[in-house]
């Protein structure tokens, strides 16, 4: 998915579909003119489909978080870009410049997760609030009703009823 020009990696702007004695692979490049010489080259290569990528924002903005690191993971850059994904604490170095990313991200999560914990508290205060107000509401009706037929039963009796 990366290459790396100058100081710098670079999106693949190509997928190359092809196969090789017979075995499919698929494999970014940044070269369509390279592949296809190549195929013409070596009888045993056949180029299925040539496709431009097209990078979804998010990729992007991963690609942006790894543009400049060392040339030395390119492979673990790819799969972030790709899909989000970090390495283990065995694939890469503790003090690699690629961890301060890692860690923000997953500060960046956190963060989200205890602000929707948060909200998901709030909801259910204010859902408690808004019963504990219906149910006074209620008890008030009640009152309100019980009071009105204790009215209705004096008046009654007072006016000779049963």
């Amino acid at each position: 998915m990366l290459y790396r020009k100058g100081n710098q990696w670079e999106l693949s702007p190509y997928k190359i579909k092809y196969t090789q004695y017979g075995e499919p692979h698929v494999q970014y490049a940044s070269d369509k003119k390279w592949w296809l010489d190549f195929a013409d080259a070596w009888e045993h290569t056949k180029i299925i489909e040539i496709i431009d990528v097209v990078y979804t924002l998010v990729q992007l903005d991963r690609y942006e978080d790894i543009k400049y690191m060392p040339e030395d993971f390119g492979n673990i850059y790819s799969a972030y870009v790709e899909g989000g994904a970090f390495p283990t604490n065995e694939e890469l170095r503790p003090d690699h410049p690629f961890r301060i990313i890692q860690l923000r991200k997953e500060n960046e999560l956190l963060n989200a997760q205890v602000q929707a914990n948060a909200d998901r508290q709030n909801l259910q205060e204010g859902n408690l609030n808004e019963l504990s107000v219906n149910l006074g509401n209620t008890q008030a009706q009640s009152f309100n009703t019980d009071t009105a037929l204790m009215e209705f039963m004096d008046f009654y009796f007072e006016n000779g009823g049963m």
